[in-house]
C-alpha cells in the first residue's frame, strides 16, 4: 500500500511539475528515495559482495530510465493516458521473477496480472 501510495504521488506530482524538465523530477525523486533510505540505513545496512554491487546498479540504472521515460510520457501526454500502463511494471516484475529468479507467481500474482493487463486492454480502447 505504501509502495502504490508512493506511486500515485509520484505521478501527480510529476503531472504538476509539467513547467520543469523531466531530469528535474526525477532527480528530486531519486533525492527523496534517498533520504528516506538513508534513515532506515543503520538498523539494515550488510556490507555487500561484488555481485551485490552490480545488482544494484542495474537496478539504479533501470530504475532511473523507467522513471526518466515516465516522466517524459507525463510531460507529453494527458496524465490519464500515461497512468494506466505504468501497471505494466507488474508484469515485468513477474516476468524478471521467472527469468532471473526461477520463480513464478503464486495464484494471486496470476489473477492480478490477468486483472492488470484486462485494465490496461479496456484503457487502450477507450482512449480517444
Amino acid at each position: 500500500m505504501v509502495a502504490a501510495a508512493a506511486l500515485g504521488g509520484y505521478q501527480l506530482l510529476t503531472a504538476e511539475l509539467r513547467s520543469d524538465p523531466a531530469t528535474t523530477s526525477v532527480f528530486y525523486s531519486g533525492l527523496v528515495t534517498l533520504v528516506f533510505i538513508s534513515a532506515l540505513m543503520p538498523w539494515i545496512w550488510k556490507p555487500l559482495t561484488a555481485h551485490a554491487v552490480l545488482v544494484y546498479l542495474g537496478m539504479g540504472v533501470a530504475g532511473w530510465m523507467s522513471l526518466l521515460c515516465l516522466d517524459k510520457a507525463l510531460h507529453t501526454l494527458e496524465p490519464g493516458r500515461v497512468v494506466v500502463y505504468r501497471y505494466a511494471h507488474l508484469i515485468a516484475s513477474v516476468v524478471i521473477g521467472l527469468v532471473v529468479g526461477g520463480r513464478g507467481p503464486g495464484l494471486a500474482g496470476i489473477i492480478g496480472s490477468i486483472f492488470v493487463v484486462a485494465g490496461m486492454g479496456v484503457a487502450a480502447v477507450a482512449a480517444p
